[in-house]
């Protein structure tokens, strides 16, 4: 488990996790979660440059992280916390680009949603 030093998890996401864990460890893959709390905060309180990372293990053994508000950074690790280390960079490196090529940088809304159905 990742440890609050590495990810900042909201409560809904750590009780998400827990529930897929949960739910995996019983063998019920497609079952439907029941509703998580939205947050609260509106997306104008969060610093500049917190992006939101889905995170979840690739078929090769590796955990595959993107970020859903900057199209094609994607990036991976052996463990999660490499792939969170790795995604990191890769937005950071991604967002140096846009700017350094005078693009826009794309807004992050924490619009992506994690569903089972």
């Amino acid at each position: 488990m990742l440890s609050p030093l590495h990810v900042h998890l909201e409560p809904f996401q750590e009780r998400l996790l827990e529930l897929i864990a949960l739910s995996r460890q019983n063998g019920h893959h497609r079952n439907l979660l029941p509703p998580l709390p939205i947050p609260q905060a509106a997306p104008e309180s969060y610093p500049l440059d917190v992006r939101q990372v889905l995170l979840y293990p690739g078929q090769d053994g590796f955990w595959v992280a993107e970020c859903p508000s900057l199209p094609g950074c994607v990036s991976q690790g052996d463990t999660r916390e490499a792939a969170v280390q790795n995604i990191r960079e890769a937005i950071e490196g991604y967002v140096l680009a846009l700017k350094d090529d005078g693009l826009p940088v794309p807004a992050e809304h924490f619009d992506a949603l994690l569903l089972a159905v």
